[in-house]
């Protein structure tokens, strides 16, 4: 395995060229694709393999032409995640992947963050247990740069990817670094989730049903239901089962605009549609709802 370099002094300062090829691609650190440097579980005890290709950091772009395979130092007790780093030094002109010990937090340990000496790009965050031979689990770090932005796989990203301007998109939300009204670097999010199309949901048996679908397009969650039982229902009876993607984040109320019964029905956060009022005679159930998705899951 070798690791073809280049960026380093030569033509133009280090610092120079840092400056011009983060501006240029519009990325202080980045991998050529999806393949590129992707880490996996190794072969072998506590073992991480991170694969070839193209990786490139404050205007220094290191080619890899084989897989490369590091091992772990055993946990002493519980778990420690570790975080792997492309570590470039440009006193000597070389990137090599190495191995910063951490802690029982899942969070990044202290790494190099220097330019024009030395300067740590993190690629995963790996969690090793005590009393398991194997790589427990892995975060993948890396970003992907394009013309309009970043692609990543965890929001653990984020706390590398500080720079303000920065836009990066993790999942179904673009997060962009942007400043509050003092002036103080904070994350804001745009729910971006493509449109589902109508879902059917899951209905209770013991209803008669016309249609009952659920629909998201970002951040919002449409849900039409059309329904009749002729004996009536009772509080807290169930009328269907909205699927996880479709649920609200908090207790949402409608009323039936069905001419058979204007009672009211509870979404909840467990995907329930239920009775909040008995039928009082009324036989026929029409919902057409459309209220917040959730936001993302931020710890």
């Amino acid at each position: 395995m070798a690791i073809t370099s280049v960026g380093y002094a030569g033509s133009i300062t280090d610092n120079n060229w840092r400056r011009m090829a983060t501006a240029a691609v519009g990325s202080t650190y980045g991998v050529d694709d999806f393949a590129s440097w992707r880490p996996t579980i190794g072969t072998g005890d506590r073992a991480t393999q991170l694969a070839d290709g193209g990786i490139f950091g404050l205007g220094v772009r290191d080619v890899s032409d084989a897989p490369i395979s590091l091992t772990h130092a055993p946990a002493v007790s519980g778990s420690r995640w570790d975080l792997i780093v492309a570590h470039r030094n440009w006193s000597t002109k070389t990137t090599t992947p190495q191995i910063i010990q951490g802690s029982s937090v899942k969070a990044l340990p202290d790494r190099d963050t220097g330019f024009g000496a030395t300067n740590d790009q993190p690629i995963a965050l790996v969690r090793i247990t005590a009393g398991q031979s194997a790589v427990q689990e892995i975060i993948d770090l890396r970003c992907i740069p394009g013309d309009a932005g970043l692609v990543a796989f965890d929001l653990l990203t984020r706390s590398y990817l500080d720079r303000v301007g920065t836009t990066v998109r993790i999942g179904n939300y673009e997060w962009t670094r942007t400043v509050d009204s003092l002036g103080s670097p904070m994350w804001t999010h745009l729910d971006v989730t493509p449109d589902t199309g109508w879902v059917e949901i899951t209905r209770n048996s013991g209803w008669n049903f016309t249609f009952g679908q659920a629909r998201r397009i970002g951040a919002l969650i449409t849900v039409r239901i059309s329904a009749g039982r002729t004996q009536g229902w009772s509080a807290n009876g169930e009328l269907a089962i909205i699927p996880p993607q479709f649920r609200p984040d908090t207790n949402w109320y409608v009323n039936s605009s069905a001419n058979t019964g204007k009672t009211e029905f509870m979404f909840t956060p467990g995907g329930q549609v239920v009775a909040s009022q008995n039928s009082g005679g009324a036989t026929g159930v029409t919902l057409s709802t459309t209220y917040p998705a959730p936001g993302p899951v931020t710890t």
